[in-house]
């Protein structure tokens, strides 16, 4: 398996963008290690596992990018709820 990013890389690359900085920025951008993987040319998932990291702010992203409510009207909605309670 080819490596896409080594394929489309610029010579203008940084010195100390490494391995780990591509992938955890690929994971952010497609939010998909699947994708992240074939892009990097890894045999295993657990190769790019290895080198892409997410954060707690990443999965909290995620979640939210998924979820048919976003958390401004889930807190809108708590509030609501309270106001109706306390009457």
């Amino acid at each position: 398996m080819s490596c896409w990013l080594c394929d489309h890389a610029q010579r203008a690359v940084p010195l100390g963008y490494k391995e780990d900085d591509a992938a955890t920025t690929m994971l952010r951008t497609s939010g998909n290690l699947k994708l992240t993987q074939r892009m990097l040319g890894h045999a295993s998932i657990q190769s790019t596992m290895r080198y892409a990291h997410a954060t707690e702010d990443d999965l909290r992203a995620a979640l939210n990018a998924m979820s048919p409510i976003s958390p401004e009207a889930e807190n809108a909605d708590a509030q609501e709820a309270l106001k109706t309670k306390a009457k």
